[in-house]
């Protein structure tokens, strides 16, 4: 099988989204937000998870990373920059060099499409998307849990601006055509595993469960996983 590589903004960003690659192949996770902030700070996210120091939060979230990986075999590749609220900007440019370094070569690339418009998303998609001779490699994948926030079937004008859909599909539709949508649906096998990866992450489920508590629900929103192709690079990919 095909080597696979997702690209995730946060540690836990692949296991929410794209758990069906995750346990089919030994993919590569390459987290672009890994780095620890300056001592001494500690974002209001990293607070809400019971911090006072952000330099622990990103030390504890790397073993998370590791742990939760060791249960599909993924292979960790952790990058250097902060967290959002640790920066002022998002340095797509640096950021396009360092996973050009760091992803494998060949096979299917897997990034966020930016839903919940969330700068560290939006940030990583944009500097994937800046590399060269990667089209006919990309899979875009639906942010969670902030694409199920509102319901997988909700009418786009029924969620909040920034956890729209459309507009994010609309911007990868100017580079690379229509966009054509997937949806998988986990076996109970799947979904289990996919559970103890997610529980594997138990900083950020400390933050996550109050607003979103039906997240381990094995019959909740996690169960569906949406992503798109482009109709333009899939009619033109050498059959």
């Amino acid at each position: 099988m095909e080597a696979e590589t997702v690209v995730a903004p946060h540690f836990d960003d692949a296991v929410f989204s794209v758990a069906h690659v995750l346990l089919r192949t030994r993919a590569t996770i390459v987290t672009v937000c890994a780095g620890a902030p300056a001592p001494g700070v500690v974002s209001d996210w990293d607070a809400e998870c019971g911090y006072t120091e952000g330099v622990a939060a990103a030390a504890d979230r790397a073993g998370e990373d590791l742990k939760a990986n060791q249960i599909s075999g993924a292979t960790s590749v952790h990058l250097g920059l902060t967290d959002a609220a640790y920066r002022t900007r998002f340095p797509v440019r640096a950021t396009a060099l360092d996973l050009a370094r760091a992803m494998p070569l060949e096979g299917p690339l897997w990034i966020p499409v930016g839903i919940g418009s969330h700068p560290d998303h939006v940030g990583s998609r944009e500097a994937v998307l800046s590399l060269p001779r990667v089209a006919d490699r990309l899979r875009f994948y639906a942010d969670c849990p902030d694409a199920c926030a509102f319901g997988w079937d909700a009418r786009d004008t029924d969620r909040v601006e920034n956890h729209r859909w459309q507009p994010h599909l609309d911007r990868l539709s100017i580079a690379y055509g229509p966009m054509l949508p997937h949806t998988v649906y986990l076996t109970d096998e799947q979904m289990a595993q996919k559970l103890e990866m997610v529980t594997a992450h138990a900083s950020q489920m400390r933050g996550m469960l109050p607003n979103f508590p039906d997240l381990l629900n094995p019959h909740g929103p996690l169960r569906r996983e949406v992503y798109w192709t482009s109709a333009l690079v899939t009619a033109n990919r050498p059959k």
